[in-house]
């Protein structure tokens, strides 16, 4: 196989096995969490085909939580990937642990490539860190709201609170189509949650974008 059938069969629109785990994952996952002293809040929503907002991110620590929560519930989340980074063998360690490939110099945005793989599937869960880092952040990205409004299903709220060792899961949301309207959900939702990195963690606010800079004229003057 040469090197362009084989970026082809990889970033193909890809038919996902199904998004629930075995019993022995979700016994794996009450017991990380009881190790730790933290307890599991929340129901999956059905059907299980959403997008899940994972925040507050600010450690490492927080993906161990979430796969806690994930698997304990009996689900198999996805998270996107650059698609350079799907390599032998690593590729294959990815996509064992629920990572779609996303091209980001493909002429259909993430947006789009992860509406396409909701349409391919009957189940379906996508954890999106909105913050993008574990940094402090100036604001919160809106491709996890893009992705669900145009795949058609809700979005559910995972969250983390290090203060009440609670990992949980809200009842979902269907977006409206009014970002700014919707978004205030979110934020009266995550306000009380505590971090683990308080001072890591940025406004829970939509990110603002710089202006665009206006094209200069071209050709010459007087």
């Amino acid at each position: 196989m040469n090197d362009n059938n084989h970026m082809e069969d990889l970033l193909r629109t890809p038919k996902i096995r199904r998004a629930r785990v075995p019993r022995w994952m979700v016994r794996a996952a009450d017991w990380m969490l009881k190790i730790r002293g933290w307890k599991r809040v929340g129901e999956v929503p059905c059907p299980c085909r959403f997008v899940a907002i994972c925040a507050p991110h600010t450690s490492n620590w927080d993906v161990y939580y979430w796969l806690a929560l994930a698997w304990g519930l009996g689900v198999r989340p996805h998270y996107m990937v650059k698609h350079t980074l799907f390599w032998w063998p690593l590729g294959v360690f990815l996509r064992w642990t629920g990572a779609v490939p996303v091209d980001r110099t493909s002429h259909r945005n993430a947006v789009q490539q992860m509406a396409d793989i909701f349409d391919q599937n009957e189940e379906f869960v996508l954890g999106v860190a909105a913050e993008g880092t574990r940094k402090r952040a100036a604001g919160w990205k809106s491709g996890f709201y893009y992705i669900a409004l145009n795949a058609r299903v809700p979005i559910a709220m995972g969250y983390l609170d290090y203060k009440k060792k609670i990992v949980g899961i809200s009842e979902p949301f269907v977006p409206s189509g009014n970002l700014e309207e919707d978004f205030k959900i979110v934020q009266a939702f995550y306000r009380d949650k505590t971090a683990k990195y308080e001072n890591q963690r940025g406004p829970i606010e939509l990110e603002k974008k710089p202006p665009q800079q206006p094209k200069q004229a071209s050709g010459g003057g007087g």
